[in-house]
């Protein structure tokens, strides 16, 4: 069975679910297609652990690729190199900064915005993983999409058209309930995700015109 393999932050990784495994929208679009889903999303991860996590992971000729991209705000220290191929990685050995962090008084995070970060540096910096990645799938012949989590999250990178979904995370998440936590998308929202992204991934993009604008907002 061919797999759908996903990269991602916390909203890819399913937290504030009750079943991640079984609610999170990848595994949804995974039943969908019929594929076995192999899930790299890792919370807190930014675009430079995504990209990080692309170039470590062992793809097979078949597999199907979505990308899910992260904040523009959130960097990490890398500290060694992925081995774990499981679903779910949670050993991964890195310093997350995020401005929430900061907020937080997480002591990377506030210095890494007091001393180093800029808005335009920022912005460089998630193109730069970001075309990596992409480049990467296209020299490996890998079949891949990507989504944006915000329009306002979204650097000038080369390949901001590239196989890129018509619409972004943000969508989804200002329409649906949240999770348990009250901080993530709950199920209702993964489960519309799940079916756009199949609409997209087979070609049926006139079945999304209901889902990305129904007559009326659905709270």
């Amino acid at each position: 069975m061919s797999r759908l393999v996903v990269f991602g932050c916390s909203n890819t990784h399913g937290q504030g679910l009750l079943d991640p495994k079984k609610e999170v929208w990848g595994v949804l679009l995974a039943n969908l297609l019929k594929k076995e889903f192999v899930n790299n999303g890792k919370q807190g991860a930014s675009n430079k652990y995504i990209a990080h996590a692309i170039n470590e992971f062992v793809f097979k000729p078949d597999d199907l690729v979505i990308i899910a991209w992260s904040y523009l705000n959130r960097s990490c220290v890398l500290r060694g190199r992925l081995d774990n191929q499981s679903e779910f990685v949670e050993s991964i050995v890195l310093d997350n900064i995020s401005a929430s962090l900061a907020y937080m008084n997480d002591d990377y995070s506030v210095k890494y915005f007091k001393h180093f970060y800029s808005d335009f540096d920022s912005k460089f910096t998630n193109a730069v993983f970001m075309d990596f990645s992409i480049d990467l799938l296209i020299s490996k012949g890998i079949e891949f999409k990507q989504f944006f989590i915000d329009p306002q999250e979204t650097p000038n990178l080369r390949h901001k058209d590239t196989n890129t979904f018509s619409f972004s995370y943000k969508f989804f998440f200002d329409r649906y309930p949240k999770a348990a936590d009250l901080i993530h998308m709950g199920p209702t929202g993964n489960k519309v995700l799940a079916k756009a992204c199949y609409n997209e991934v087979t070609g049926n993009f006139n079945l999304n015109k209901d889902i990305l604008f129904p007559k009326k907002t659905i709270i």
